[in-house]
């Protein structure tokens, strides 16, 4: 005797169905828990230059990076150009030493729940990463900026991405954080600058009343950042 071909019930087939939709969801949010605690290797990376390089060669590199800026602008003479090329580990060196209390002498208070400030180069951008820890959840948080020069002599920025671990997640999350700590001048910032933004990159010479500073032109590396500043009379 024959025994009849299995037939699968619609009952059945859709148990199994819930089954693997059950499997791809949890599966995908394994997928997303791990890149959300990722942290990126150029994260690795600066923390292990910080950790093995000793902390007077990392002062010393902050120091330069001063020295340097400071040789710059103290030769006020109007059509000057200067050009000035720091590699990524004398910058990440600065942002470890100086970073805060720049930020507080520019009058500006860095939220105390977010720390480690670094940055790493790509060809015509700059990730800009920091250590979000709220006390409940510790994340790498990383901005991607283009940075490009125009032709009229305006520099366009440009968020082009954000990234909590290895994860992208909307931009708009940003500006929903800024705003939650209460700066909203800043949160317009980020807006814009997810739009994209070209601003005159002009500022007041800091020891001159009649010389202003221009950024001329910016090229960014994956090891270094060149910028030609030139000496302008003040407007």
């Amino acid at each position: 005797m024959t025994t009849p071909p299995w037939r699968w019930t619609w009952r059945q087939r859709l148990q199994v169905l819930g089954y693997g939709v059950s499997l791809l969801i949890f599966l995908a949010g394994l997928w997303i828990t791990w890149k959300w605690r990722s942290r990126p290797a150029y994260w690795d990376r600066n923390q292990g230059f910080l950790a093995q390089t000793d902390s007077d060669t990392v002062r010393q590199l902050a120091d330069d990076v001063e020295r340097r800026l400071l040789d710059l602008v103290m030769d006020a003479q109007p059509g000057r150009v200067a050009k000035l090329t720091l590699s990524r580990e004398q910058i990440n060196a600065w942002m470890a030493q100086r970073m805060t209390a720049w930020a507080a002498n520019q009058g500006y208070i860095l939220p105390p729940q977010l720390g480690g400030y670094m940055v790493n180069l790509e060809e015509g951008q700059i990730v800009l990463a920091f250590e979000h820890d709220n006390g409940s959840v510790n994340q790498i948080v990383s901005l991607r900026f283009e940075l490009m020069m125009e032709s009229a002599g305006g520099l366009h920025a440009h968020l082009t991405q954000l990234r909590a671990g290895d994860l992208p997640i909307p931009s708009s999350w940003l500006v929903d954080r800024v705003r939650s700590m209460g700066d909203q001048g800043q949160a317009q910032v980020v807006a814009k600058l997810m739009e994209g933004v070209t601003f005159d990159p002009v500022w007041r010479h800091p020891a001159s009343r009649s010389c202003q500073i221009r950024i001329a032109q910016l090229a960014i590396q994956p090891d270094r950042v060149t910028v030609e500043l030139r000496m302008e009379p003040r407007p």
